[in-house]
């Protein structure tokens, strides 16, 4: 009996890992968990300066790593979610501590997944990944003002510090959240470079 020959389609179907959940692979979903892990971890060391009374310096201390590693994960993974499954992952152990958190953190990621994907449609486009993996931390300072707003009604509690120290907090911000997302593509390229990545 001869074996009834195999088509191309056939062929590749074969070839892709089976999806889980929402088009993600069991080996996309461990992935992300490790790196919103390592996410996580950076985010932790900066957590004594969390004292620091300026608005927007939390960000700024737990921005890059978030930064880091949501680009890092978009670079290996690419499919829309990434970002948000990094960002719910890293952040759920903060829920009893601080919900909030957790709420800014996963809207920011939800609306820049949106807006990069909708720029750019996909993320096999470096551009969308640089703009994904970076609004995810710059957007949860507004979605942090608009929540205040919506709950507290009044933001005297939210803008604590002068003008002057909120905007070099900003800025400074910006840059290390850009400075990280560039760098997450060098430590992949070198990753792949000595086949430590695939």
């Amino acid at each position: 009996m001869t074996n009834p020959t195999q088509t191309p389609s056939s062929s590749a179907s074969t070839d892709k890992e089976p999806n889980t959940w929402l088009g993600f692979s069991l080996r996309d979903i461990v992935d992300i968990a490790i790196f919103a892990a390592l996410a996580f971890v950076g985010m932790c060391l900066g957590g004594p300066l969390h004292a620091i009374k300026i608005f927007g310096i939390q960000t700024l201390l737990t921005g890059p790593f978030i930064t880091f590693f949501s680009m890092f994960a978009l670079i290996k993974i690419r499919k829309p979610g990434t970002v948000v499954l990094l960002s719910l992952i890293s952040t759920i152990i903060l829920i009893p501590m601080h919900p909030t958190a957790f709420i800014y953190s996963v809207i920011a990621a939800v609306f820049a997944e949106i807006i990069a994907l909708g720029i750019f449609r996909t993320y096999e486009n470096r551009a969308a990944r640089l703009t994904s993996s970076i609004l995810r931390s710059v957007l949860q300072l507004p979605v942090q003002i608009v929540y205040t707003l919506l709950v507290v009604g009044n933001l005297n509690k939210a803008l604590v510090g002068s003008t002057l120290a909120i905007s070099i907090v900003l800025i400074v911000g910006v840059l290390l959240f850009i400075g990280s997302a560039l760098l997450a593509e060098k430590v992949a390229a070198e990753l792949r470079k000595s086949g430590r990545m695939r």
